[in-house]
């Protein structure tokens, strides 16, 4: 066989590189490639034994098949009354049975106690499957990543289609909200810098400041993993 061929091959060239003489789980997919075309995609061959099979063209090969030629016994309903009426038994009228009293009506009792039982349960079901489809699909349409139950509970199975444009519309909402992110910074470092530039227009001298403008001096110059600021007048002249 072909992929035996290819594994033995595999094994030499592992011996030479002073690899492990062994088949790892990743080595299958190149073994399957390299054997397909000389084992598994022999038409030829493929076509005569569909033929011998007589699965296509369609002949009359199945029809020797042993399956087909067991005998069935279907008879032993039959050889029961048979038995029955060899050994004096009297079979007894299914409308005169025994369902009002004893074991016989405890048991019809758990009978007709379970399928009421069955039934109330698929009527809840089918008046509540409704509800349960909308709330998969709220929660489809509102996660906030797509994982593979969120979309085999809302009934999609495939990638493509709903899934893709979820994942889509996902994917475009973090990058806006990431550049909202990033412009609401950026406006907020405008606003400082024009607070900051109306200070200095207003006086070089820091002593003349009063405490929130030194609070946003300060903080135009403070930078990530300094001190918290200080709240007082003097401290912030230091």
């Amino acid at each position: 066989m072909a992929l035996t061929v290819e594994k033995q091959n595999l094994l030499e060239k592992k011996t030479k590189l002073c690899l492990d003489t062994k088949i790892e789980r990743h080595d299958a997919v190149g073994l399957v490639h390299r054997a397909w075309m000389k084992s598994f995609a022999k038409v030829d061959s493929n076509k005569r034994a569909i033929a011998d099979r007589g699965w296509n063209p369609l002949n009359y090969k199945l029809l020797d098949h042993e399956e087909l030629h067991r005998v069935k016994d279907n008879n032993a309903v039959k050889k029961a009354y048979e038995l029955s009426e060899i050994s004096g038994v009297m079979i007894p009228d299914p409308s005169n049975l025994n369902f009002s009293t004893g074991v016989a009506r405890t048991m019809m009792d758990k009978i007709v106690e379970h399928k009421v039982r069955e039934k109330a349960l698929d009527t809840a079901w089918k008046d509540q499957e409704a509800e349960f489809i909308q709330k998969r699909q709220e929660i489809f349409n509102n996660c906030s990543k797509m994982t593979a139950g969120v979309a085999f509970n809302s009934g999609h199975v495939c990638l493509n289609g709903a899934v893709h444009e979820r994942v889509r519309e996902q994917y475009n909402s973090r990058q806006q909200k990431i550049l909202e992110a990033q412009q609401r910074k950026k406006d907020d470092l405008a606003k400082m810098r024009s607070k900051v530039d109306a200070i200095r227009e207003k006086s070089s001298d820091p002593t003349k400041w009063n405490s929130t403008e030194l609070q946003t001096m300060v903080s135009w110059f403070k930078r990530p993993g300094d001190s918290k600021l200080p709240q007082r007048k003097e401290q912030l002249l230091q």
